[in-house]
């Protein structure tokens, strides 16, 4: 019996309820009663208003509305926290949410994006393998055989390939390009010059060489010849002069009968008789020995 009652009196109450206007526009408008009354445009909020001329006033600063609406009053954009190093994008607008996104090299700590965390540094010698953006961090790696960075978060290069008439001086490593030098001939022209020296110091040894035996076997010729010739003076030392070697002396013979005629006995050049003792060579007098032997002096100058 009570179960009866209660279903027939929600069937009252429902029954009571006005039917909504089948024919108003869910997007653009609302219905009131047997009447569709227009809605706000998204931006912009309503004032007190009749139904069929709605008076709408546009959303204050840092607040917005997304679509159409009745609303006395916009909704509140979020706050980006800068000590979060959150900031806001460029495009705000009174008829979208605003979203807080992280600063330049900065992303999300968690999926939450509580706050926001620097990216990672890519060092010297690393690869600069995935740039980071506001949700994910920078990825790095150590460079490939054959290739480097030199600088922070950045990608690594290949090896410089030293072009024809050029050699590696100095090999790359993952921090450094490969240094090319231009091949130089200076080796070359060195061995040519050191060469040019020693053919030139074994001529001179040679002409020296050359010149000194040649002396020496002059000087023998002098010395097989008689005379010496030295520097100064010149004093000719003659074999003839070998017979000079002894000093001739005359003695007179008192106890002797001595034939003094030219044609047994020789004469000096003074006119002087030469004579011979018995067993003894012709000597001169000491006067006359020491006259021939100036004469025989002054004539070799």
């Amino acid at each position: 019996m009570f179960s009866c009652l209660l279903l027939t009196a929600i069937m009252v109450m429902s029954s009571a309820q006005p039917t909504p206007n089948p024919y108003c526009d869910p997007q653009t408008e609302y219905a009131d009663g047997n009447n569709c009354c227009k809605l706000c445009e998204p931006g912009k909020r309503m004032s007190p208003s009749s139904c069929q001329h709605p008076v709408c006033v546009d959303c204050e600063p840092n607040r917005y509305q997304d679509e159409h609406n009745k609303e006395a009053k916009c909704k509140q954009q979020p706050y980006c926290d800068p000590n979060k190093n959150f900031q806001v994008l460029m495009h705000v607008s009174n008829t979208e949410k605003n979203s807080c996104v992280c600063k330049k090299d900065f992303h999300c700590s968690s999926t939450q994006c509580i706050t926001c965390v620097p990216h990672t540094t890519c060092e010297p010698g690393e690869d600069l393998f995935s740039k980071g953006n506001q949700t994910h961090d920078s990825v790095c790696r150590p460079c490939p055989e054959g290739t480097f960075s030199s600088t922070t978060n950045s990608k690594c290069v290949q090896w410089t390939k030293c072009k024809e008439g050029f050699h590696v001086a100095q090999n790359g490593t993952s921090r450094s390009d490969r240094v090319c030098e231009a091949n130089s001939r200076a080796h070359i022209i060195a061995g040519v010059v050191i060469f040019v020296l020693i053919v030139f110091i074994l001529a001179i040894v040679f002409l020296v060489y050359k010149y000194l035996d040649k002396s020496r076997y002059k000087g023998e010729k002098l010395f097989e010849n008689g005379h010496v010739e030295v520097i100064g003076p010149k004093i000719m030392i003659q074999e003839e002069m070998s017979e000079f070697s002894q000093p001739i002396i005359s003695v007179p013979v008192e106890d002797e009968d001595v034939d003094m005629s030219s044609e047994h006995h020789p004469k000096t050049e003074n006119g002087h008789c030469l004579v011979q003792e018995d067993g003894k060579p012709d000597r001169l007098s000491r006067q006359e020995s020491q006259g021939q032997a100036s004469s025989a002096s002054y004539s070799s100058y």
